[in-house]
């Protein structure tokens, strides 16, 4: 279902989801709300399932090469402070233990996601 927020766009709307290609969709106005649109979807195939799979295993990769990369930048700007002498060596310890529990954190929570998703297509 999708509503349209103004009656002089629902036609424009129709036009740009059917010249999609790759959706291959077909928006049917509802007969009892003129701005309201129903997009009926296709029951997924092998094929899609496999895609949105590996779609969600490269999504989740780059999570954690993002999430490494941001702990790398946060060492080297740690490491210039202890090197500076700009923080005491204990705030230093304690700033390394929080950034290690957040990226931790941060990585188990993209691996949950991941797997979530993964069920969820796997089950469809």
């Amino acid at each position: 279902m999708l509503l349209v927020g103004e009656k002089d766009h629902v036609k424009p709307i129709i036009s740009a989801i059917q010249n999609t290609k790759e959706l291959n969709l077909q928006p049917v106005p509802d007969p009892h709300n003129s701005s309201q649109l129903n997009v009926p979807l296709p029951a997924p195939t092998k094929e899609s399932r496999d895609a949105a799979l590996a779609a969600a295993h490269e999504v989740g990769e780059k999570a954690k090469v993002a999430i490494t990369a941001a702990r790398g930048v946060m060492q080297k700007t740690l490491r210039q402070m202890e090197l500076k002498h700009l923080a005491l060596p204990d705030e230093l310890r304690r700033a390394h233990k929080e950034m290690e529990k957040i990226v931790q954190g941060a990585t188990a929570d993209v691996k949950k996601t991941v797997d979530a998703a993964r069920k969820g297509m796997e089950q469809a």
